[in-house]
């Protein structure tokens, strides 16, 4: 019998508004032909973000790539990710959603003016 390796990782999306109580993250990522969804809910427990908990276990080279390169936030072969965060208050109701990317094509450098010293 072989070992399961798992890895996970946290995704926090800032929201302050005081009506959130939780909220669901989809990602959808690809690179090339493979396509993975990823899906997480939170529960707030802290005042200024939600943190999202995601998850891989097993899976192909191109999935790994794809959770690597989600970890990093940045593509290593062309992986392009987009997130979308829904936030709901008590009553379950909808307060607001947000749609972001997850990936970027490359990394600032270090010193940039767009990233501070």
């Amino acid at each position: 019998p072989g070992v399961t390796t798992r890895h996970w990782f946290c995704v926090l999306v800032k929201n302050e508004d005081p009506r959130v109580t939780r909220g669901t993250l989809t990602i959808r990522s690809a690179l090339g032909e493979y396509s993975r969804k990823w899906a997480a809910k939170a529960e707030r427990t802290n005042p200024y973000y939600l943190s999202f908990r995601l998850e891989r276990s097993g899976g192909t080279n191109a999935m790994q790539t794809i959770f690597n390169d989600l970890c990093s936030g940045f593509s290593s072969e062309g992986t392009e990710a987009e997130a979308e965060a829904v936030f709901y208050d008590t009553e379950g109701n909808e307060v607001s959603r947000l749609v972001f990317d997850m990936i970027r094509a490359v990394p600032d450098r270090e010193g940039s003016e767009d990233n501070g010293a």
